[in-house]
């Protein structure tokens, strides 16, 4: 158990103790999450749902995934899906 003084510098530094004990950068967390929603996003964009789909509530999360939507669905309309989307150089 962590003592209140700790936990309020913890927390004025922007720290989090997760369950194994190690220190988490607040902010790193939040960047983390947004990517993932960015990623999740740009999956449905790329396979073909529907922007509608979006699981997020909070506006920074929405934002991100219909970022990653948009992004993903415009490579899916060029045809970077599958094995079509990866590139190489053809071998003579």
């Amino acid at each position: 158990m962590l003592d209140g003084h700790i936990i309020l510098w913890l927390q004025s530094r922007q720290l989090t103790v997760n369950e194994d004990g190690k220190t988490t950068d607040m902010r790193r967390q939040k960047r983390d999450m947004n990517d993932r929603a960015f990623q999740k996003g740009y999956q449905a964009g790329l396979v073909g749902r529907d922007q509608g789909t979006c699981p997020h509530t909070t506006q920074a999360a929405r934002h991100y995934w219909l970022s990653g939507w948009r992004e993903g669905r415009s490579d899916s309309l060029d045809g970077f899906t599958g094995v079509s989307g990866m590139h190489c150089e053809q071998q003579q």
